[in-house]
């Protein structure tokens, strides 16, 4: 780090200035954890001063996936984004930074002000007609639109950020752009076309970007093999790639690794080996995903203590994750009878039938939605034919991607419920 002078003296401005420096040299360097703490640092220093909005949107880079440890909000951190955004007569671009600052603060935490908050910085960025305030705008919705109410502008989002960047001769964006390009691939169930996206985004990632992408890529390759049922590999590339992600300064790069790990023991009907390490990291994790947790307590024969950490009434945020941790919330539902919370579940998976939960994320699934439904139906005394068709719906899905364990596992339950017709 830097070691500089106290902030009083005539000398104050410079020093808040050079640790706004700072904090964007980190970021552009590809140190995430670093680059927040010295932001955050130069936030201090610049307090009551006129350089505080720029310490506030000091943060700089693309961002590809949330900047926030364990994805916790630094509530006096936003509470001066709000501040500042409040302030009368702002400069334009300066607010559209602001925007989008606090989109990347505040998101997975308050889906209505990140929606409306992203809203207004395409708007104000649309007006302005500056490229490089374009790109941002375009990435702080892009970081949100993975969500189930959004996904369907991430192909428009993308392909915009990518041409708006190559036509300004921005480097970072574009890398991002395909980045989203990759990310609507995947909601169309277009694993080819989503491996090309990957690909063109390392290619055209920049600097210290190109650690970042070469994980990303390398969870999908995870990803990839766990949806073909290779779960040796899948294991094998989650544990190298949370490790490198961590070892590059990602926040949250163990996590992710965990996340992809809890994707194959779920797929090899093992998550009771991981019930300890869950109810350790995610436990105690405050507006953690309770479920997983409690849904490997289960798979361990400890239900008194998935009971105890179980936190059914906290809302998931609307994000790349959404669909994953609300199936395996249906999960936990049925495996403790609970039909109120399996009602609710069903009505919100209901839409997503045709899917695998968590695919879209580009980083880990739980296998068919439609399977899912199917046990909800059953606890819910469902006709048979209900269940047979959700089942059915799981076969199919499970074909067209190629994922023969679904594939198998769907098809024997369907044929267990048609037998006893």
């Amino acid at each position: 780090g830097i070691e500089l002078c106290g902030p009083a003296g005539a000398g104050a401005e410079r020093e808040t200035e050079l640790r706004i420096a700072h904090a964007s040299a980190l970021a552009h360097g590809g140190d995430i954890r670093g680059a927040v703490r010295a932001r955050r640092t130069a936030v201090d220093h610049a307090r009551g001063t006129a350089l505080l909005d720029r310490a506030l949107t000091c943060y700089d880079v693309p961002v590809a996936w949330t900047i926030r440890q364990d994805v916790q909000v630094d509530a006096d951190l936003v509470a001066l984004l709000e501040e500042r955004l409040a302030a009368p007569d702002p400069d334009p671009a300066m607010r559209c930074r602001l925007l989008a600052a606090l989109v990347f603060e505040v998101e997975s935490r308050d889906d209505e002000r990140v929606r409306a908050a992203s809203a207004e910085a395409l708007r104000i960025s649309a007006e302005l007609g500056d490229p490089r305030l374009r790109c941002l705008a375009l990435n702080a919705r892009g970081l949100i639109a993975t969500g189930p109410d959004l996904q369907h502008e991430l192909g428009d989002l993308g392909a915009e950020l990518l041409a708006t960047a190559r036509a300004a001769g921005l480097v970072g964006y574009p890398s991002q752009g395909h980045h989203l390009l990759f990310q609507a691939a995947l909601a169309r169930h277009d694993l080819d076309g989503a491996q090309q996206h990957a690909d063109a985004a390392i290619a055209a990632a920049s600097g210290a970007q190109l650690g970042h992408m070469l994980g990303w890529s390398a969870i999908f390759a995870g990803l990839r093999a766990l949806v073909g049922g290779d779960t040796g590999t899948a294991e094998a590339v989650y544990a190298a790639v949370g490790e490198r992600l961590e070892a590059a300064g990602e926040s949250n790069g163990a996590l992710i690794g965990l996340i992809g790990l809890v994707g194959v023991r779920h797929a090899q009907a093992r998550l009771g080996e991981l019930a300890e390490q869950l109810a350790r990291v995610i436990g105690p994790m405050p507006h953690g995903p309770s479920d997983l947790a409690a849904l490997a307590l289960l798979a361990a024969g400890e239900p008194d203590r998935a009971r105890a950490l179980w936190r059914p009434e906290e809302p998931y945020s609307l994000n790349y994750y959404w669909l994953l941790f609300t199936a395996l919330r249906a999960e936990v539902a049925v495996g403790f009878g609970d039909r109120e919370l399996a009602a609710t579940c069903y009505e919100r998976l209901l839409p997503w039938e045709h899917t695998l939960a968590g695919l879209a994320s580009g980083t880990v699934t739980v296998g068919p939605v439609a399977h899912v439904l199917a046990d909800l139906a059953a606890l819910l005394g469902m006709p048979h034919d209900v269940r047979e068709a959700h089942l059915a719906r799981a076969v199919e899905v499970s074909a067209e991607l190629g994922a023969p364990l679904w594939e198998r596992r769907a098809r024997a339950a369907l044929d267990a419920v048609v037998g006893t017709r």
